[in-house]
């Protein structure tokens, strides 16, 4: 395994909310656009009003109201499109549906369960939403949400529910590659437990994982790595600065070789082209000052680098990560950029910026060619992943044909070397038999996110029997 190169990258103020807002909704609408709701404005009142943020214009522009105020609440987007909304601090057992083409929310007929404030919504691979925990009235159950059933979709309780002992407010969930949720984090006062918890949809039920966090962490950040590990990071304690990474294959957590720069309880992380994960913002302890730093986390080596940091120091408590819109870009969208000076005390902001992350790198190597009587390969060193493709072609001497010497292709996940080979085809092993033959190879590599480039050369391949 080889670590990738340093990543650099840029913070650049975008257009202005139309409302204040900390602790609100944020979702990539299926059009690309960014559906921002709710969440506290000024006076940390709750607000019922909703906008959208047009990548293209770099503007954002209100759009229908919600039919209740909700303040940490959650949404996910459905495969119809629609938006679902669930949860808050006014909001009760209610949740709503946001239809992007006419810009309208409408209540959903079923309620949940439960109240909910800081739940956890995840869309499931069947189809159905998993809405889980909070702080308030029904914290430690769960309801499924059937986007299918009924006019606006309804709501039942889980089959299994969750350990009693586990609110999992101010936590995370993350979906696994095996379509299993991971629920890690919990505030039930400060120190957070160690607890994390799978959700199965195959039985509907809840178990512990294998083993516990490796640190207890309050409001932390997490997101599944292009391994299939899940990366979590930051808390409202000691742990604030550190991270660990959990693996579903042995359901165990390990800490990572590299803390963070900062501390990042409450804090964004968001996925970027080249597989590695952007951490910003955050805070040391609960109610604490934000802060605008940012890091890098590599896969690779399980370390942290700084990059650039924000234009303005924010922090969001209880919301879904942010928004990776076109060209790999991420969108952070209002936040709190001061310290509470009560309970749930924020200061809103209007302001909002993207990440820009540089344009992941096309260079590559080759080395080692290797020549069979059957085979062409080469060793092909890249930066970062993507996908690399080697073809030949050569000229049938008696009737000048361009003809297919080889042709492979491999998927690359990480930087490092990685061998590239070629089966001859008939034709070219035919003309070998007749004499020496010139191959034109080209040599191709598309970096996750970023451009192709592409290197051409000649290869003589020798006569054989």
């Amino acid at each position: 395994m080889t670590a990738s190169p340093a990543l650099a990258g840029s913070f650049k103020r975008t257009g202005d909310l139309k409302v204040p807002r900390a602790e609100p909704m944020v979702v990539k609408l299926a059009n690309g656009k960014v559906l921002v709701a709710g969440g506290a404005t000024t006076g940390n009142i709750p607000t019922r009003t909703a906008e959208i943020y047009d990548p293209a214009t770099g503007t954002f522009t209100l759009t229908g109201s919600m039919a209740t105020a909700r303040r940490l609440g959650a949404a996910v987007l459905l495969p119809s499109g629609n938006v679902l909304v669930v949860g808050g601090t006014d909001s009760g057992p209610t949740a709503e549906l946001f239809n992007p083409a006419d810009g309208t929310f409408r209540d959903v007929s079923s309620p949940m369960s439960g109240w909910r404030v800081w739940p956890l919504a995840t869309l499931l691979d069947n189809g159905k939403v998993l809405v889980s925990h909070g702080c308030c009235g029904d914290s430690n159950g769960a309801d499924l949400y059937d986007p299918a059933s009924g006019a606006t979709g309804t709501f039942t309780a889980t089959a299994g529910q969750p350990s009693l002992n586990f609110t999992n407010s101010a936590g995370t969930a993350t979906k696994l590659a095996n379509g299993k949720v991971l629920l890690a984090g919990d505030w039930t006062g400060n120190p957070a437990g160690h607890d994390a918890q799978i959700y199965d949809p195959a039985t509907d039920s809840f178990s512990a994982t294998t083993g516990p966090m490796v640190a207890s962490r309050a409001a932390p950040i997490a997101i599944r790595l292009s391994s299939g590990k899940v990366l979590i990071a930051g808390a409202e304690d000691a742990s604030s600065a550190t991270a660990e990474t959990f693996d579903p294959a042995t359901g165990l957590f390990t800490a990572t070789t590299g803390n963070m720069s900062a501390a990042r309880a409450e804090g964004y992380i968001a996925p970027l082209p080249d597989g590695r994960v952007l951490v910003a913002g955050g805070t040391d302890t609960w109610a604490g000052t934000p802060n605008a730093s940012a890091d890098i986390f590599d896969p690779a080596t399980g370390t942290f680098t700084p990059t650039a940091s924000m234009a303005v120091a924010r922090r969001q408590l209880g919301v879904a990560n942010p928004p990776v819109i076109s060209g790999g870009r991420v969108l952070f969208a209002g936040g709190a950029t001061a310290p509470e000076t009560g309970p749930l005390l924020s200061s809103p902001t209007t302001t909002s910026e993207l990440y820009i992350p540089d344009p992941p790198s096309n260079k590559f190597t080759l080395s080692r060619s290797r020549v069979s009587s059957s085979t062409l390969s080469a060793v092909i060193t890249v930066e970062g992943p993507g996908v690399a493709t080697q073809r030949g072609s050569f000229t049938r001497a008696r009737s000048a044909q361009k003809l297919t010497a080889c042709s492979t292709s491999r998927k690359i996940t990480e930087a490092g070397d990685y061998t590239l080979t070629c089966k001859l085809t008939t034709a070219i092993r035919s003309a070998r038999r007749r004499g020496a033959v010139s191959v034109s190879l080209t040599t191709t590599f598309k970096p996750t996110g970023g451009v192709a480039r592409t290197v051409k050369r000649t290869v003589k391949l020798a006569k054989t029997r």
